[in-house]
Parts: C-alpha cells; structure tokens; sequence
C-alpha cells in the first residue's frame, strides 16, 4: 500500500517522504493533537514479519520512549494503520554526518566535540539498558546549533531478513540461518557473525563512527555490504594516523582499542570512551596553554554524607519479656526520638515485602505529624540498618532514638494482622498490640496502627494531628501497592540502574491510577531528584520539581513533600525557593533535625554563617546521640575557619559511630587547614581503612602536592576520579599537579574534562558561584581569557563577596602584577573563609607573600588566634 502527503495515521497527518531504506520509509507528518511535527517511520513488511516481530518491536520502543537526552531524538508513539505499523520519533531538522562527510574529514576540534556528545548520548542510553548497534553517519544528525543527535535507537536494530542492503535508516542481513543487525563496515564483528551482542558493539560502533568523523574515510571498506563485512570480519583494525599522519598518537591508541575485534579486547563501556576522548580532544578543543606557574590546589570541602556498607539480612524481631501497657510519657518541653523499623514480612510469600515497606512508610508519614516526636527519617534507618546488620540495640544508640517502632505483618486469606510494639533503647519492650483487619480495608488498618502506636507513645494527640493520619493517600488499593512497590524498590540497595528504573515506573503507575495520591506523587519527586543524583541531567530535576510540587498541591501538611522540595530548589540555585520550603517542612514537624541540617546547609550555601551554626545547634539539641549531627556541624565549622571547634565536633561524631569513615576523612581535613599534615594523613588513612573514599584520596593528593611530590598527587587524585568520575575538581586537581610538573598536554587534557563536567553543573544551576569560579580558572589555564573573565563576572554578580569570587580575583591581580590589590583580595577572601593554608601554598600568590605588608599582616592574625 502506498502513502502520499496529506494521508492521516492515527492524530498524524503525511507532509512529505523524507528517506526509504531497508527498515521502511520516513515520512515528516504533523501532529494535529500537539501542534507539532514529528518523523514518522512506516516499517517495511520484513521488519513486522510475524506478530513476535511486532510485538518485540513494540518493546524496544517502549523502552526507548523513557530516554530523555538532548543527544537521543525521541521514540513518542507506535500506531498502526491498518495492517500497516509506525514509529513515531521527535523531528530533527538538520543534516545527517554522513552528508556532511561527503566534503571530507571535519576539523579536528569539531569531529571530537561532536564524537564526545555522541558517546555521551550512547552512555545515557546503555545505563537505560538500551543499545543502539547501528552506529553510523547516516544515524547522527547535526542541528542547526550544530548539536548532534543520534537517530533510531531501539529500532535500528529490530530483527528483519532482507538480503544484504546498506540505507541511511538502518540495515540488516542474514547470513547462514542466523538473524543478523546492523550495517556492514560499521557493526562489530560479533554481529556480523549472529552473535550475542552487548553495550561493547556500540563501543566499536563509536569508535569507528570517530574513525571516519577524524580521517574522512570509512573504517572499513569496500565495494558492496559483503565486502565492508569481511574487512571488519578479516582486516587489520586500521590506524587513524594510517590515515593522517597529524592526528594524536593518543587518539590512534583509543581507537584501535574501541575497535578490538573481540568484545574482551575492547573499552569495557561508552563512559570510558567517552571520557577518555575526553582527555584526549582537551588539547584541541581547550585552546591554547596560560600562563606558567602552579595553581592552588582546592582541598575538597569535606561535607559528604559517608556511604553505608549493605547487609541482605532484614531486621529481626526482638525477643523479650511481655511489656507494660505503655512507656512513660515524654516531660513537657521535650520530644521523644522515635525510628521506625521495617516491618517483618511474616507472610511467607516474598511478593508481600513490599506490604511490609509499604506500611513502614505510610507509619511514618503519620507519625512525622506528630509534633511532639522527632521522628527519624526511613533512609537514616536504612543507611544505618546496613551498616549495623541485625542488631535492634546498637541501632538505637547510632541513631539517638529512645524508642524503635518494631512491626510485623502476617496474612491468612484476605485477612491481615499487624503486630506492632515499642521498644526503647535498652531492649524493654515499652508498649504492643495486634491489629487485625483485611487486604480490602488495609487503609483503616494503617490508620488504627499509627493511632495505636502514638497513644502507646503517650503522646496527646491536637485535633488537626489526627486528621492528618492518613492524610496524602488513596483509597485505591492498586495504586497503594504500586507506591509500595516503588517504595520498596526506592529504599533498597540502588546498585543498579535497573532498580531505580522500576521504582520510578512503579511510581508512576501509582499516580496515572490515582492522579490524586499525594503520597505517590511525593514518592515520584524523591526517585526522580535520585535519579538527577546519578545522571546529573536536568530533565530529572525538572521533574522532580513537577511531581513534589502536584504533591504539595495535593496535600500540603506532608513535612516529607517540603523537605524533597527544598533539597531540590537547593540543589537547582533556587536557594530563597529553598529557604521557604524548609520552613514549611519544620512548621509541620518542628522537632526534625533533618530539617534543620538541611536548613543549616542552604544558610551555610547563602553565607549566613550564624544562621547556619544556629540551624546545627538545633539538629544537636534534638537529637544529641546522633552522631551525623555532630559530622555536619564539624564539617561546617571547618570550611568556616573554625578548626578547633571543627575538632571536638567531629571527634565527638567518631565517639558516637567509630566505624564511619566520612568523619575520620572530615577530620582529617580540619587537621590538614589548620597545618598539621601528618596528623590529617592519619586521619585520612583510618578513613580509607574503612573503605575507599575519593574525598580522603583527594585530600590526600593535596597534601603530596603540598609537599612537591606530584606524581604521588596524581596517583591520589586518580583514586578519587574513579570513585567519584563526574568530580570535576578531582580532574582539575590532576590538572594542576601535572602543570606543576610542565607537563602541560596532560594539564589542559585535565582541564578540558574538569570544564566539560563544570558545564554541565552549570546547566543544572547556572548561579553555582563555585562552579562558574572552578570554571573560570579552568578557562585560564587553557588560555581562554575572555570566556574565563566572563564566568568570574557570573560569580562576582551572584554573590560579589564570595571567597572563592575574592580568591579568584586575588589570583588574576597578581598574574597581572597588582601586589597590592592581590594582597587586599586575599584579606577580603579570608574573612569570608578562605584558608590560609591555600594561600600559603598557591605558587600563584607568591609575589604577594613576600610583600612586607602580606608579613605585617600574617604577624598580626597569628598574635590575635586564641591560644
């Protein structure tokens, strides 16, 4: 059946062809429901030939729809018309590459950009779990921008068994009975011989793809499909400088790796080949070398949460005497610590865990009502269920609870019964009792246990509390067991991808079956600003502001919604936004010290020192026995200048949890500002004892870096970069240590990786004023002035008294030989924090300290320190 313009598919309407090729045709259509226009795909008989075909087909665009990268054109809809079948795609108006490279090879600065942003589009998809293997030219198209966007990811592959064909929408063939994908002279051998494929073929597809981008010429040719797939199969892997003699011998390295011809050979994933074509275009794409001279070397605030090591057992129910009826009721003006424990899934069946979770959480959304409790938060419990393992007590003590909420849930039918105690911090079981209720009325069930366990906490209950209880959920049962499972799925261990991926589709699942379930929505807010946390894409961001903000529409008495908000708007550079919405959360729930550490931090980002020390004191004074809020006050009072109050904060979170190793790092770097080097490394070193740590490894390369052994720093400051690959100050640490050794190809390759994750911070908060410094110096050291001038005026004009701003401009005075204007910057940046340790080190500032009125200066601080 042919089409012709004006034809309508489903709500889209033919405009005119724009390809054929072996997969079908491309027609561009409007889309009269959206006003838009899309590229609409009509699959060839042979890629729909049987109904597992199709439905495999239908999968793979599924999934690929829930790719959202600004270098992936989009998969919108399948519709069928008739016996006919289409894929419908985002339009790219553009030029494919493979036109493009008709003219020849690009300049070399621009075939890397746009190799890099290729690669980075692949690594995007391949953590979806989706590969493309159909990497070519004719699959890439350039914007009008010049931004690249990769084309027909999840379909270019789908299974067909035409003969050999070579198009520009995807190709297959067959070969000997097996199915086989892909385009000759750009698939990976494997493919070409039917073999198992996975995310290492896009790995030789990018590689070749940058082969042809640098030398204007195929990888592997020849004059027909059979001959490009026997040179692939049979051919030495060629060499780029084969090719042009000019082009790096590190890029002729890389290549030949991508393009092993066995998957075992090559680079392991699209994230290395990106970031090591990274390291190698910074040379070309950076710009030229600045000024000699050795940069300061930022020591790593040390302000990171520590990491918890996982544990398969569950909590365990605690064995005990029968208990009083109840514990005794809290004295006025005070708040009992209550953590609720994830509820014991007695059922027998495994599909029920998320029951358990499920009723965990919705326990303690109604207790965090509750204003006379200070309830812990789930990930707390959580994070430090695994480190502890089983053991209810030792629970208690790290978390600064008086009471554990203990629960279990049994089943019998359609019938349910919830046992549920109070345990306090002693092991004395305080309060208990069954509940016993049915699957069809579990949400009178959840309300009768939150009811139950606050009177058994003695704790009288404000009219507007009880109605709270319950309040944010829904009554559809199918939709409650969807926010469970997402639950459940959100609060394991997220070590894979995968699972974070069906927390966020159980989640929303939840909120299309009940558009009003405010919970779910919260829920939603929560794995989406995770899901930023991994990626570091703003669309995450963006949609986490979108679902927290329907649920805080939805019900705005959920302290959970607020906090979620916050963290957000906070992470976003919308730290006013922020600032109002954490007091939004505390107005609710007044004794949360996690509101007041995150207000701590938002008054600490805006400068307002005292505030945030205020905030801190709060958290202490709420919960005293909880040793990460004594680490956030240290933490603070250590990027504050305060180092010896900074010590007796953080050694007081070390007597409280000892086997937590972000303390002894913090601690570490409280002893390395205030001077003492040998005691900081010991710090460090117990730190990396108890498992690796990139701050303590970065820290570490400061302080080898301090003392002139940079190869010792780079090797440092490697460890961390492979902890934490997306730190941009642990490349641009490397960078420094290499351009004090003269090596500079290596500086500005450090430089170049350290300002592209710069930039992509910055597109998610463009005020970041320590970013856009980061930047700026960056930009200086690859000799780009201009753009390094115009990034510190971004800083100056978002916070003009910011230390880093003041450091910066300090530096810049002195390159340009203003002493005294350097000098009178350095005092400025130290009163707003600035260490003087920095100072004392940063060859940059040289010229400055050996002025009389640096000494004069320096003299008067030391006789003013409190001895």
């Amino acid at each position: 059946m042919s089409f012709a313009p004006d034809h309508v598919v489903g709500r889209y309407r033919l405009v005119r062809l724009l390809g054929t090729g072996g997969m079908g045709e491309v027609w561009l259509a409007d889309d009269e429901r959206l006003g838009r226009q899309v590229a609409i795909k009509r699959l060839s008989p042979s890629a729909v030939a049987s109904p597992d075909m199709l439905s495999r087909l239908q999968r793979e665009a599924r999934h690929v729809a829930q790719l959202v990268h600004r270098g992936i054109a989009a998969v919108y809809d399948i519709v069928d018309d008739g016996d006919q079948s289409f894929v419908v795609m985002e339009y790219v108006d553009g030029v494919d590459l493979s036109a493009v490279l008709q003219a020849g090879p690009l300049p070399l600065a621009d075939a890397l950009r746009i190799a890099i942003a290729v690669a980075d589009a692949v690594a995007a998809a391949h953590a979806h779990g989706v590969i493309h293997r159909d990497l070519k030219p004719a699959n890439v198209r350039l914007t009008a921008a010049g931004q690249p966007k990769v084309l027909d990811f999840g379909i270019a592959h789908a299974p067909q068994t035409d003969a050999i064909t070579s198009d520009t929408t995807g190709s297959t063939f067959a070969t000997e009975g097996r199915e086989v994908t892909g385009t000759p002279g750009y698939s990976a051998p494997e493919q070409l011989l039917g073999q198992p494929t996975d995310a290492r073929a896009d790995v030789f597809g990018l590689g070749v793809l940058t082969f042809e981008l640098v030398t204007g010429t195929p990888a592997f040719d020849g004059r027909d499909p059979l001959s490009r797939a026997m040179a692939t199969l049979s051919a030495p892997t060629p060499r780029v400088t084969g090719r042009r003699a000019d082009l790096p011998l590190a890029l002729d390295e890389l290549l030949a790796t991508a393009m092993a011809k066995t998957p075992a050979e090559r680079l392991g994933s699209a994230d290395e080949f990106r970031d090591r074509l990274r390291l190698v275009a910074a040379p070309f794409v950076g710009g030229s070398s600045g000024d000699a001279g050795r940069r300061r070397t930022v020591l790593l605030a040390a302000i990171a949460a520590a990491a918890v090591v996982a544990v398969a057992a569950p909590i365990v129910l605690w064995q005990s005497a029968p208990a009083p009826a109840s514990v005794a009721a809290p004295s006025e003006g005070t708040r009992a610590v209550v953590a609720v424990l994830a509820p014991a899934n007695l059922t027998g069946d495994a599909a029920n865990d998320v029951v358990a979770v499920g009723f965990g959480d919705s326990l303690f959304n109604d207790l965090a009502g509750v204003t006379a409790l200070t309830v812990v938060p789930p990930d707390e419990v959580r994070q430090e269920s695994r480190r502890l393992g089983v053991n209810p007590r030792a629970l208690a003590t790290a978390l600064g609870a008086a009471y554990l909420v203990d629960s279990s849930i049994q089943q019998s039918g359609r019938d349910l019964r919830v046992n549920a105690r109070v345990v306090t911090a002693t092991g004395e079981v305080a309060w208990r009792n069954d509940f016993d209720g049915s699957v069809a009325r579990v949400f009178d069930l959840q309300r009768r246990v939150a009811q139950g366990v606050v009177e058994g906490l003695q704790v009288q209950l404000a009219p507007e509390t009880k109605t709270r209880i319950g309040a944010g959920r829904t009554h559809d049962v199918e939709a409650l067991r969807d926010y469970w499972k997402g639950r459940a799925l959100l609060e394991g261990d997220l070590q894979a991808s995968s699972q974070l991926e069906a927390a966020i589709a159980a989640f929303e699942a939840a909120v299309v079956r009940a558009p009003d379930f405010a919970e779910a929505q919260a829920g939603l807010g929560e794995a989406y600003w995770t899901k930023y946390g991994y990626e570091r894409l703003a669309v995450w961001a963006e949609k986490s502001i979108a679902a927290s903000t329907r649920a805080a529409e939805l019900d705005q008495t959920l302290p959970r919604v607020w906090i979620t908000l916050a963290r957000v708007h906070g992470g976003t550079g919308q730290a006013d936004r922020a600032l109002e919405e954490v007091r939004k959360a505390l107005a609710l729930q007044p004794a949360s010290d996690d509101a007041y550490r995150l207000l701590g931090d938002l008054q600490q980002r805006r400068g307002r020192h005292d505030d945030a020390a205020a905030a801190f004191d709060k958290a202490i004074a709420l919960r005293p026995d909880y040793w990460r809020n004594h680490y956030r006050k240290g933490t603070f009072l250590s990027v504050t200048g305060r180092y010896d109050d900074a010590i007796i904060a953080l050694t007081a979170a070390i007597a409280l949890a000892p086997d937590v190793g972000a303390s002894y790092q913090s601690l570490g770097a409280a002893l390395q500002l205030k001077g003492d080097l040998d005691g900081a490394r010991a710090q460090y070193q117990k730190a990396l004892d108890l498992r690796p740590n990139a701050i303590a490894y970065s820290n570490l390369g400061v302080i080898l870096h301090w003392q002139g052994k940079f190869r010792e720093a780079i090797a440092a400051y490697q460890k961390a970069a492979d902890l934490l690959p997306r730190d941009p100050l642990a490349h641009r640490n490397m960078g420094d240590a290499y351009w004090a050794m003269g090596d500079r190809v290596q500086a500005r390759a450090s430089y170049g990786v350290a300002t592209s994750l710069l930039e992509d911070a910055l597109r998610v908060d463009a005020d970041d004023v320590d970013a856009l410094v980061e930047l700026a110096y960056c930009e200086l050291r690859l000799g780009e002035a201009v753009d390094a001038r115009q990034h510190l005026a971004q800083a100056e004009a978002v916070s003009p008294a910011a230390r880093s701003v003041l450091y910066l401009r300090a530096v810049m005075a002195a390159r340009a030989g203003r002493l005294d204007d350097a000098l009178g910057l350095v005092q400025k940046a130290v009163e707003q924090g600035a260490q003087m340790q920095e100072i004392e080190y940063d060859d940059d500032l040289r010229p400055v300290r050996g002025l009389a009125a640096y000494q004069a200066w320096l003299d008067a601080r030391r006789a003013a320190a409190p001895r």
